[in-house]
């Protein structure tokens, strides 16, 4: 099926919403490798770079979620669910376990923004400078 086929412009849009936000994910995931070598990009901080990154791509994930049940309302949907079937509505139809994960993964995708955020909180105390400036290149601090 090529992608004109899909039955409903609100499924395509979901697909494009999703697609872009992996994309970016993708992106977040290369950049992090640098990490070990880099601690800016333009003067901003790797770590908030990619938290900013992963909210972004976050929103594009939610805005294909809402937009998916949308679709319910076309004809192929209706055909396939029953008469009852509209946007939002999903007839006889149910979700299945895929929309639950991709609703996991886009809280997972949040979570790891806060957590990037967190690690440049960590990484810019004075203690790992002071770290730092000795020559120490595995840090932890308790």
């Amino acid at each position: 099926e090529s992608f004109g086929e899909i039955a409903s412009g609100f499924w395509q849009a979901t697909a494009i919403f999703l697609a872009v936000g992996i994309f970016i994910l993708c992106m977040v995931a290369l950049v992090s490798v640098f990490t070990m070598c880099v601690q800016s990009i333009m003067k901003k901080s790797i770590f908030n770079v990619c938290g900013l990154l992963q909210g972004i791509a976050g929103l594009f994930l939610i805005l294909g979620l809402i937009l998916y049940p949308a679709g319910w309302g076309c004809q192929k949907a209706i055909d396939y669910c029953g008469h009852y079937a509209s946007a939002y509505k999903p007839g006889d139809c149910s979700l299945g376990w895929a929309f639950y994960t991709a609703i996991g993964g886009t809280v997972l995708t949040f979570i790891c923004a806060v957590f990037s955020a967190q690690a440049e909180i960590a990484t810019s105390s004075d203690k790992v400078q002071e770290e730092i400036e000795e020559g120490k290149n595995l840090i932890c601090l308790l």
